[in-house]
């Protein structure tokens, strides 16, 4: 892997801010504060894309527990599964 642990440890951080940030935005009152998150991407280079490949990832904060990781991929889920 690529970077120093500073700097992906910095990028982290960086993450936490922003999804602070936009949960306070979407909250009427009080001071929200992050339980857990957990993040997947995709991605692609010219060499895959020439390939049609693709290639993907996950960013939890480095202090969460592999449940609460899970759990917020399960919620996250659940979001684009429900039918009501």
């Amino acid at each position: 892997m690529r970077g120093t642990p500073e700097q992906i440890n910095e990028i982290l951080h960086k993450i936490d801010q922003a999804l602070n940030e936009l949960v306070a935005l979407r909250m009427d009152e009080g001071a929200p504060f992050m339980v857990a998150w957990a993040m997947a991407y995709e991605f692609t280079d010219a060499s895959l894309e020439s390939e049609a490949n693709t290639m993907d990832g996950v960013i939890v904060p480095p202090n969460q527990s592999r449940s609460a990781s899970r759990g917020v991929f399960e919620l996250g889920l659940d979001h684009f599964t429900r039918t009501s």
